[in-house]
């Protein structure tokens, strides 16, 4: 199949006059599908939950509902290289996961789950039959695109952070 020339800057154009529309009108959402084509994003949320039970593991001496509540707090404090914390942590024990979302510095004032991100990631917390006091977690983590790349390095940063939160809770315990 010959892939025409002029298509990229086809959807580009189309894209800015249809971001320049939403603009003008109400349709938010008209806007933001323009502002991901433009900026080249890709990754959702959706996408790192599917990837549930491909792993891989690691496996942490703590329950379940615990873990969900130490990943965040780790995930918390993960900061940008200027020391400024750009994360946002979405902890459900119920369904025993964790969404954390690197925010631009820009937006670090904005609360909200629809704020955008650079990168983000789903902990997945898996019981352990017959081990009510350790759990498996499995990290999958997705920069927003190109042209937004998180500063996050989800798979060295955050397993150190879950270190040193389960290292205080023992000195506290």
């Amino acid at each position: 199949m010959r892939r025409r020339a002029g298509a990229l800057p086809s959807a580009v154009l189309l894209s800015a006059a249809v971001l320049a529309c939403a603009r003008e009108g109400p349709s938010k959402q008209v806007e933001e599908i323009g502002t991901t084509v433009l900026t080249l994003q890709t990754g959702t949320v959706h996408a790192l939950r599917e990837r549930r039970g491909t792993g891989p593991t690691t496996r942490y001496e703590v329950g379940p509902e615990r873990l969900v509540g130490v990943v965040a707090r780790a995930a918390r404090r993960l900061a940008d290289p200027a020391g400024r914390s750009v994360v946002e942590a979405y902890p459900s024990p119920r369904s025993l996961e964790v969404v954390a979302k690197e925010r631009d510095p820009a937006d670090l004032s904005r609360d909200g789950y629809d704020v955008p991100w650079r990168s983000a990631m789903v902990a997945i917390v898996h019981r352990i039959p017959g081990e009510d006091d350790a759990a498996l977690l499995e990290v999958h983590a997705s920069d927003r695109g190109p042209l937004r790349r998180g500063r996050v390095a989800w798979g060295r940063d955050l397993p150190r952070a879950i270190d040193a939160v389960l290292a205080e809770d023992r000195a506290h315990d």
